[in-house]
């Protein structure tokens, strides 16, 4: 009997997308729900004009994305004691260590709201800054100014509170390819470059254009070089008579 040996296959580490589309799997949510929720608390305030709460916000979104994408690194490229598994170790503890001290400065307050339900009359929510019950109460419906900065404060807290919720999605919240937007968004498929169709028309009607130039221009190079090619060789033999 002929028994046949096949190759060890080595495993290949998950791709950010590959990681995001796992963690939506594993919260049974459907996407665009979470991709509404993301717009509401973090996107609206990334796409906002540059700030130091937007910076902020940022920073601590690239920290858990550089987090996330080492500790999947340690888990399907490392062998336990290696150097190499030592160091992406050592790099994801200091992202660790930078990423708590951020987010030590933030806070989210138990609050009691009435919503009777089977279990309790009660919903108990955490909401971002201070307990609303403690400051100074807000008229029904009024909306929170973000120019202020208790409302400022709220709108970071809140974004963050969002992060530190998702952090498996993180890696969905992208920016814009093309470059004349680079608006932030947050892809509902893997493959999603663009914040929307408009954007991914027009970067595709540009790369056209560019091409078509590109190519009028070799046809216009080749054949004045064909021209100079055939005027040499007339010389050459001219000069030979």
């Amino acid at each position: 009997m002929i028994i046949a040996a096949r190759p060890l296959q080595k495993s290949k580490a998950p791709t950010a997308a590959q990681v995001a589309k796992r963690s939506l799997a594993l919260t049974g949510s459907q996407t665009k729900t979470i991709a509404s929720l993301a717009d509401r608390y973090l996107i609206s305030l990334l796409n906002m004009k540059p700030n130091d709460v937007a910076k902020r916000v940022t920073r601590i979104m690239e920290l858990c994305r550089a987090a996330t994408q080492l500790t999947e690194q340690v888990s399907h490229f490392s062998i336990q004691g290696t150097a190499h598994n030592i160091a992406l170790k050592e790099e994801r503890h200091r992202i660790l260590v930078d990423l708590n001290a951020r987010l030590s400065k933030y806070k989210w307050t138990p609050v009691f709201s009435n919503s009777v339900t089977i279990n309790s009359y009660f919903q108990i929510t955490f909401v971002a800054g201070p307990n609303p019950v403690l400051v100074e109460p807000k008229p029904y419906g009024e909306r929170i100014d973000f120019n202020t900065p208790e409302g400022a404060a709220f709108f970071e807290n809140r974004a963050v509170q969002w992060i530190v919720r998702n952090i498996g999605k993180v890696h969905r919240v992208r920016r814009c390819h093309r470059l004349q937007c680079g608006k932030w968004f947050f892809a509902v498929t893997d493959h999603q470059k663009y914040c929307g169709d408009p954007c991914r028309k027009r970067d595709a009607e540009q790369g056209e254009s560019f091409k078509e130039q590109r190519r009028n221009y070799m046809r216009v190079y080749r054949r004045e070089e064909a021209e100079r090619n055939e005027k040499a060789t007339r010389l050459a033999k001219g000069k030979k008579k």
